[in-house]
């Protein structure tokens, strides 16, 4: 929160960062790293809106959480050979990023405008060159869909989910998402009525439901983590063959009454997290 900081030169006798070091410099516009460190660390840069280049140097092996979100003007990133992980919502609403250069023996490839692992399974960041239209295809072959890649993409209305993807974290999807495709050969997931499925349907996912008031269908045994998070209902059914709510599931600030049924054993903690208008729970 040094909001007048515009220039850093770090030593190379530096060898360790600590957690969010330049958070919120919102006038930084140069810095040179350290070629000693081994890791850019969890929100390292997070909030430098002035920044527009940076080239992280040979020796680091991974990029923490949330290290660039919100650089909403970062246009430019080296990325070095030794980089052997990025986590996930490392460049969240890094909405002008479109130059990605790493090094030919990395872990890591951009290729038409997507960054990804080396084996096309695990997507890192999509360039806004991509997401100029309202339906996006999941490259076939990405395993898991997770955070940090969709914060600017308000205009993405559709998602096609291929065969290949077995993870889906609720957070991955924008927040205009109004419809979801997936690929009938997909072995863990379907789409029906508005809601994410396990195979079997025993585990709703997500909820896409604009219905003031939800029920969800008997038949349903896990409320799985965020799956309500995205619903507009003022009043939630949950149904008597429930028997456990995931971490986060009834997230969600419009909901004012749930009914849950007789048979729940387990609701996980932060279940109602940010539910201000919630004055009524019947079990």
């Amino acid at each position: 929160n040094c909001t007048k900081l515009k220039q850093m030169q770090m030593p190379d006798t530096v060898s360790e960062i600590g957690k969010s070091l330049f958070f919120g410099c919102s006038s930084l516009e140069n810095v040179k790293i350290s070629k000693n460190i081994t890791e850019i660390a969890y929100q390292m840069f997070h909030t430098c809106s002035l920044l527009t280049e940076i080239e992280v140097p040979e020796g680091v092996t991974i990029i923490e959480a949330g290290a660039f979100n919100w650089c909403k003007n970062l246009n430019k990133i080296t990325l070095p050979s030794t980089l052997q992980e990025i986590v996930a919502n490392s460049f969240a609403s890094c909405s002008k990023l479109k130059s990605i250069d790493i090094h030919e023996d990395a872990n890591y490839i951009f290729e038409n405008g997507i960054l990804m692992n080396k084996e096309k399974t695990e997507m890192r960041f999509i360039s806004s060159d991509v997401l100029n239209s309202d339906t996006f295809y999941i490259p076939d072959g990405i395993e898991k869909l997770e955070p940090g890649i969709f914060q600017n993409a308000n205009n993405i209305k559709k998602i096609v989910i291929p065969a290949s993807v077995t993870f889906i974290e609720v957070s991955f999807f924008p927040y205009s998402i109004e419809e979801i495709e997936i690929d009938e050969d997909n072995s863990k997931y379907m789409f029906s009525n508005n809601n994410i499925y396990s195979k079997d349907k025993k585990t709703l996912y997500m909820s896409l439901s604009k219905d003031k008031e939800l029920v969800v269908e008997e038949g349903v045994e896990v409320i799985g983590a965020k799956a309500l998070s995205k619903v507009k209902s003022e009043i939630i059914h949950l149904p008597d063959s429930l028997k456990k709510i995931e971490y986060y599931g009834i997230w969600n600030n419009y909901t004012k009454k749930i009914t849950i049924g007789k048979n729940i054993q387990e609701i996980a903690r932060s279940t109602f997290l940010d539910c201000r208008q919630l004055t009524d729970v019947q079990i």
